[in-house]
């Protein structure tokens, strides 16, 4: 089982719907897909984080912009943010 902040766990009994994009190309794409995760995650009972699956990609191509971009989102929609 593995905690996350706000006390979701993950290996639970609860689902929990993991979502974003592959690689951060500007703030724009992962303002827009935020809302969708929540939205998703809402209709399907489950928690919701906003991720990327391709950290490295993300911290070359924009530093910490990058994930700043995934940390403003997700605040801004309720999310976490899981790396």
């Amino acid at each position: 089982m593995i905690d996350l902040p706000g006390g979701v766990k993950i290996g639970g009994k609860e689902v929990i719907l993991m979502a974003g994009p592959c690689t951060i190309e500007n703030r724009e794409q992962v303002e827009a897909i935020a809302p969708l995760v929540r939205q998703r995650g809402r209709q399907s009972d489950a928690r919701r984080s906003l991720q990327t699956t391709n950290i490295p990609v993300c911290v070359s191509r924009h530093g910490r912009s990058g994930l700043r971009y995934l940390r403003d989102a997700a605040s801004k929609n309720g999310l976490l943010v899981v790396m």
